[in-house]
């Protein structure tokens, strides 16, 4: 394609967080954001499995750049086939987390993530201490829009506790944001790192964004339209409107 049009890829509505950050940076630049809900959970998904739907959602998207706004995705996309210039979310959140004065940091996200390190072995090649954590039923929480009561915080509970003491805390999925608020009430006055301005500002670096187009938004999802719309307004204030089905998704 000969016009510059960036996809957001995620699983389901954690991505449109950094959908609309892209969004307000750059309001006329044409994007697509495809909400894979439809699919097996990416923090479950094995390996080489998640590397072929990454691939084959960014070969259907139609776009000429693509933002990955998931971890567990980003752990994979070296083992992607990938048809389009890519970037993660961990690489730039990890040279935000080093940025900081933290030396010692807590890591909370989804099984695949967690279990790949990524994000622990460059922190402690760094001289980092880490204490990683399996969160995977927050994100659970903000698809179904539970920012808060009695489930969200038994689980944040049990999550959280064993971080206490924690420098600084790495949100290493793009749901949790939802839900930061709960979040520093249980590790007061510990900073917490989101990466995905960082996300935002590596792709406007490294493919030289300019705010040019048409500003036209198209949102796909491969599980239910209104469910996304409702989730994606509940957990970011954010309209997802219209939103497509895609008739031949992979």
């Amino acid at each position: 394609m000969s016009e510059v049009r960036v996809g957001v890829l995620d699983w389901g509505i954690g991505g449109v967080d950094a959908l609309a950050r892209l969004r307000a940076r750059f309001p006329r630049l044409p994007l697509t954001y495809w909400s894979d809900s439809g699919f097996a959970p990416y923090g479950k998904v094995p390996a080489r499995a998640l590397a072929a739907r990454v691939a084959a959602v960014a070969r259907r998207m139609d776009v000429s750049h693509l933002v990955v706004a998931c971890n567990a995705a980003s752990t994979v996309l070296d083992e992607a086939d990938l048809p389009v210039p890519t970037l993660g979310v961990i690489s730039p959140g990890v040279a935000l987390a080093l940025a900081s004065p933290a030396r010692s940091f807590g890591v909370i996200g989804g099984e695949r993530t967690i279990a790949s390190g990524a994000w622990e072995r460059p922190l402690v090649a760094a001289g980092r201490t880490v204490r990683a954590r399996v969160a995977q039923p927050l994100s659970a929480h903000v698809e179904a829009g539970r920012l808060d009561g009695a489930a969200l915080e038994r689980d944040l509970d049990a999550i959280l506790a064993p971080l206490a003491g924690v420098e600084a805390l790495i949100l290493a999925c793009t749901h949790y944001p939802a839900i930061a608020g709960p979040i520093r009430r249980r590790l007061p006055g510990v900073p917490l790192v989101d990466p995905v301005d960082a996300l935002i500002d590596a792709a406007a670096d490294v493919w030289r964004l300019a705010d040019r187009g048409d500003g036209a938004l198209r949102v796909l999802t491969t599980g239910a339209a209104a469910e996304t719309r409702w989730a994606a307004l509940r957990a970011f204030g954010v309209t997802l409107d219209p939103t497509e089905v895609p008739p031949d998704a992979p």
